[in-house]
């Protein structure tokens, strides 16, 4: 399974590339659930009126961003990342997204179980970019742990969860179909997930072109973003977070 690959560089660079994991049958039937759910998102997202909710980020200075955030009736949370861009959660309680194939697809969970050990916890949810969508702001998926400093202007310390931390949380972006420049897909800025802000800036950035059934694990500290979809489709990406269970991934 060329385990051993994957895990030095996902150590290394901070996001491994994983070919062939699911099948062109799977991701039909995937695309289909999450295309239906999608359009329940949208018929809420037009009906409803969103409350903001703060949600703390960080890339060259701490910033507490309002984003609209909606509730709907089957529980199913909708957050606004940006014009033309979605988070919704998956039920992974029944239906397709509660399957093991889905859940639990190989090697992705080995290397997960090599990587947390235990005592880790598992949701999902889709990111689908519309036509024209913005790009996406950089980010870490995790939050800084402490917000230390003093001067707003100044760069904040890092250094507990980028430097002092073993790996915790881990993001897997499953694209439905080929994700590609073109169509927005996600840029990283490699070996960010040990570097500081300020050590970043000099490092390599990948924007990632992956095959429809490969996908595209990554250790959440790492910085990225979603690229602006410039093609006249929408593209459907479903991801999974792995995080260990003291981390409160709100």
């Amino acid at each position: 399974m060329n385990l051993d690959l994957y895990s030095k560089q996902l150590d290394k660079d901070g996001i491994v590339v994983i070919p062939n994991v699911f099948t062109l049958a799977q991701l039909k039937n995937f695309n289909d659930a999450a295309t239906e759910k999608f359009n329940e998102v949208k018929k809420i997202v037009s009906q409803c009126s969103g409350k903001e909710k703060e949600y703390i980020t960080a890339y060259d200075k701490i910033y507490y961003n309002k984003k609209l955030h909606y509730d709907a009736p089957d529980g199913t949370n909708i957050i606004e990342l940006a014009k033309g861009r979605y988070d919704f959660s998956l039920n992974t309680s029944n239906g397709i997204f509660s399957s093991n194939e889905f859940l639990n697809p190989e090697p992705v969970g080995t290397l997960i179980k090599l990587k947390l050990k235990s005592q880790y916890s598992q949701h999902a949810g889709g990111v689908p970019a519309v036509p024209n969508s913005d790009n996406g702001p950089w980010h870490r998926d995790i939050y800084p742990f402490f917000d230390n400093s003093e001067d707003i202007n100044r760069n904040y310390d890092d250094s507990i969860e980028i430097k002092l931390m073993p790996p915790f949380y881990f993001t897997l972006l499953i694209p439905l179909e080929k994700m590609m420049p073109n169509n927005g897909s996600t840029e990283f800025i490699l070996s960010s997930h040990k570097s500081s802000y300020e050590e970043s800036k000099n490092l390599p950035r990948f924007q990632t072109e992956v095959d429809a059934g490969s996908v595209i694990l990554f250790d959440g500290r790492i910085f990225h973003r979603g690229r602006e979809n410039q093609s006249i489709e929408p593209r459907m990406v479903l991801y999974q977070v792995f995080h260990k269970n003291w981390y409160n991934d709100y």
